[in-house]
């Protein structure tokens, strides 16, 4: 089951800068390991999306499952509420290969979509994850974005600056990411990177010596 992941690993990070669908962007993905240090699944983030891509792997059935938690909790809603809340997402949960559910005691909206492996190819893959962040896209249309998933999103941000540092990238080559492909005015991308490399004691002017 490896082999799959490593495919679709493969998929997510090569993408199109200028690619039309959010989903065929580049991907900075990592795996995701269970309490015995093996491999479960991945975890991807793209600066364009507000939360993190999950792709988890059940072997048992011979399939993976792409799988996006919105951060929107229903448990502790009113009744009324509550059930204004079901029926939209009712309405909602009709998108080609994505389904909606309620997870955990929080009742948190998940999207996800369930893919066989055993002939899962490229342009499969692709166009159930454009299903998949469609049917996120339209949650938060109607919902709005919850104020912990924009506190992630900095987060994920800062985690994806680290990783291009340890790549040996510098201030300048960062700021233009940031700028250029996030979407960051110039202020914000260098106070945000002044941050980070104040945190990480560095100062962000080393020569690159690493392009990946």
């Amino acid at each position: 089951m490896e082999e799959i992941l490593e495919k679709v690993k493969s998929w997510l990070e090569k993408g199109g800068e200028e690619a039309g669908e959010i989903a065929e962007l580049p991907w900075d993905t990592d795996y995701v390991k269970d309490s015995r240090g093996e491999v479960v699944g991945l975890v991807a983030i793209n600066p364009k999306v507000p939360v993190k891509l999950f792709v988890l792997d059940n072997r048992e059935v011979n399939a993976i499952r792409l799988m996006i938690h919105t951060g929107i909790y229903t448990a502790d809603l009113e009744p009324a509420s509550k059930l204004k809340v079901y029926r939209k997402l009712l309405s909602l949960n009709k998108t080609p290969l994505a389904k909606i559910y309620l997870e955990g005691g929080d009742g948190e909206v998940v999207v996800a979509s369930d893919l066989s492996t055993k002939t899962l190819g490229e342009e499969e893959f692709y166009d159930t994850l454009t299903f998949t962040l469609n049917t996120m896209l339209a949650i938060y249309n109607v919902y709005g974005i919850p104020a912990e998933v924009k506190q992630d999103m900095l987060a994920n941000l800062v985690w994806m600056i680290k990783k291009r540092m340890e790549k040996g990238w510098n201030k300048e080559r960062l700021e233009k990411f940031l700028v250029n492909k996030v979407g960051m005015n110039r202020e914000d991308a260098d106070n945000l990177l002044n941050t980070v490399f104040q945190e990480s004691g560095e100062n962000g002017e080393n020569s690159e010596t690493l392009y990946v």
